[in-house]
């Protein structure tokens, strides 16, 4: 009786202990609370029950990851990699995590290496090793993918890749990849990602079409309204832009719509002639987003839509007294200068309706403009499109010498540069007026020609 008796204790006491180890994802609650101490022992005891198996001792290792405790992850690692004698693809892989956790690409890449050297069939480290590259060496991140390709047919690698590019930001390459897959087996996911690297792309019809398939594979995500939204905006199709802004506004529910949401409707807004609305919504915007002060150009755009230009210029001078100098931009000045311009062609327009002028209020919004249109210039010296803007602004003030000199600096620099052929076309052609305007009309009409000859 006596030896049954100790028989049950000797068992009881085994269960007892069995039943005390935690399991991996209890010793990372323990971590998650702060209780490292009692974490390090439970994990302790685990490992010594199966210092034989790298499995669960990479799960450990994971848990000390999770919660950022890299020294004891990468003791946990080790210590499978020991357990295998270091022929664990899984630790190598923990290791890569912990190094790329730490901004160490290097090390992180040798580990997804080592891991495919052992496993070369698990996608696994091929994907880690291109996330690492996937910003900065965009080629070396894709090579590594296509090599997959080799020993993994049965995976569709572009699809790997398109994902991959989408998060480097290297949406051309990205759609490219997405090209080649069957969209129709793709999750919802893929589809949203394909859409907006085609919209980042500047393929907005793309990005429409792909955004209305997706809404038949699923109509309550708001990715698609959203897209849509978007696209449709850029595209110029403003009546419906409105329509699936109202769509996305309902799928978001009691989520509020985000910066670019209220602000693509406000330039949907503004492309129908609604500008009071489109304010609404750009100050919408600004709500959401405070920080984004750059929104208040469109607020001021709006205003010189309304023909509110003292309330544009104000709007400006808000947005440059918060921003400081990273407001000193050529886009912002040349906004500035757009306002005045408009100002100036506003008073212009009494005469035609019959009313007088304020020559002296004309003459003071060009010379703003001008002073504005200078500054862009200054910032941007070898952009065509600054001496061009005020080339415009010139000739419609009946400048011809000034406008003659703006526009032969524009179209220096884009014969130079072989591009924006368009621009060129008018630039000659302006050109061309501009002598005929100071009487030399031979010359105006060589100018003219040259503008012709460009298709």
């Amino acid at each position: 009786m006596k030896k049954i008796l100790l028989l049950l204790s000797v068992l009881f006491i085994g269960q007892t202990a069995f039943a005390q180890l935690a399991t991996p994802e209890e010793i990372g609650e323990m971590l998650g609370k702060g209780q490292n101490v009692e974490a390090v022992k439970a994990a302790t005891a685990l490992y010594k029950k199966n210092k034989k198996n790298p499995d669960l001792i990479c799960a450990i290792a994971r848990q000390f990851l999770a919660n950022e405790d890299f020294d004891g992850a990468t003791d946990f690692a080790l210590k499978a990699q020991e357990a295998s004698k270091n022929k664990s693809a899984a630790a190598h892989l923990v290791l890569g995590d912990i190094w790329y956790a730490k901004d160490d690409a290097g090390n992180a890449t040798q580990e997804y290496l080592q891991a495919i050297e052992l496993d070369p069939n698990d996608p696994t480290p091929y994907i880690k090793y291109a996330n690492v590259y996937k910003d900065k060496f965009p080629n070396e991140a894709v090579a590594k993918l296509e090599a997959l390709a080799a020993v993994r047919p049965d995976i569709d690698v572009n699809l790997l890749i398109g994902r991959c590019m989408s998060k480097g930001n290297h949406m051309k390459r990205a759609v490219l990849a997405f090209d080649k897959c069957n969209k129709n087996a793709m999750d919802i996911d893929d589809i949203s990602d394909y859409a907006f690297a085609a919209f980042m792309s500047g393929d907005s019809k793309k990005a429409l079409s792909l955004a209305d398939f997706g809404a038949t594979k699923n109509d309550t995500a708001s990715v698609f309204p959203r897209l849509r939204l978007y696209a449709l905006t850029t595209l110029g199709e403003n009546e419906k832009a409105i329509e699936a802004s109202k769509t996305l506004f309902a799928t978001i529910g009691s989520n509020k719509p985000n910066f670019l949401d209220y602000q693509f409707l406000g330039s949907a807004l503004n492309g129908l002639g609604k500008n009071a609305e489109a304010i609404d919504a750009f100050n919408q915007a600004y709500s959401v987003a405070p920080e984004r002060h750059e929104i208040l150009t469109k607020i001021a755009a709006s205003y010189s839509l309304m023909k509110d230009f003292d309330s544009a210029v104000s709007t400006m001078d808000k947005f440059f007294s918060i921003v400081g100098a990273e407001a000193e931009t050529f886009d912002n000045y040349s906004t500035v200068g757009d306002i005045y311009m408009a100002k100036a062609r506003a008073i212009g327009e009494a005469d035609t309706l019959g009313l007088q002028a304020d020559s002296i209020a004309m003459q003071k919004a060009i010379e703003s403009a001008f002073e504005a249109y200078d500054k862009a210039i200054a910032k941007k010296p070898n952009s065509f499109l600054g001496y061009y803007n005020k080339g415009v602004a010139q000739y419609a003030f009946h400048n011809p010498e000034g406008a003659l000199v703006s526009f032969g600096k524009a179209a220096e620099i884009i014969e130079a540069s072989g591009v924006n052929k368009p621009y060129l076309k008018a630039a000659y052609s302006y050109m061309g007026n501009c002598h005929k305007k100071l009487g030399d009309v031979e010359t105006g009409k060589e100018y003219q020609a040259k503008a012709d000859a460009i298709q």
